[in-house]
């Protein structure tokens, strides 16, 4: 998969914003058709995480996921359907959480186990292909919006820590559809 430009993302950004309302919707519940345990992470166990801290970052990175839907959707098409996607997103969850704990001396964890997490998160997080461009620019939104209320400030870090998340399942999952079309 190809690495997207700062300046694609933020055209098909300033694109995606524009939709109406209609076409929003039926580009969510296609996704949710076809994606069900993405969809639900976003819109249950992600959001409502992001909630316990703030509803108003809640809110926004249920926006913002709407918005790399639309993103990936528009760049690379139509996602493949993984007849196994209950299990692959439980294990790449899994693998990602541990991985992103080992980032953060918060969580107490074996020195050579932490350095060896760390290792593969960064060798994962290259081989997938991450969209660095998308993660810069929806960083920088999220940090712009929590700095209009001091409440918000306190969600910062679950909501682009989640966000990185469904990013990084977005590549794997359209990683897949690269090697299906190679197959």
């Amino acid at each position: 998969m190809r690495d997207l430009s700062k300046t694609e993302v933020e055209k098909m950004l300033v694109r995606g914003r524009a939709l109406s309302e209609d076409v929003i919707t039926a580009l969510l519940d296609e996704f949710q058709k076809e994606q069900p345990e993405i969809y639900e992470a976003i819109f249950g166990e992600f959001s409502d995480a992001i909630a316990e801290d703030s509803q108003d970052m809640s809110n926004l990175f249920v926006d913002i996921c709407c918005d790399i839907i639309w993103i990936y959707r528009e760049a690379f098409g139509k996602p493949p359907i993984n007849p196994n996607a209950e299990q692959w997103i439980c294990d790449s969850v899994t693998l990602l959480d541990a991985e992103l704990k080992a980032l953060s001396d918060e969580f107490p964890m074996n020195g050579v186990f932490r350095f060896k997490l760390r290792e593969r998160f960064e060798r994962r997080s290259i081989m997938s292909g991450v969209q660095m461009n998308l993660l810069n620019i929806l960083h920088d939104e999220v940090e712009k919006y929590a700095s209009f209320k001091r409440e918000r400030q306190r969600a910062i870090g679950p909501t682009f820590c989640f966000l990185f998340v469904i990013v990084r399942l977005m590549n794997e999952l359209y990683n897949q559809k690269e090697l299906c079309q190679k197959c």
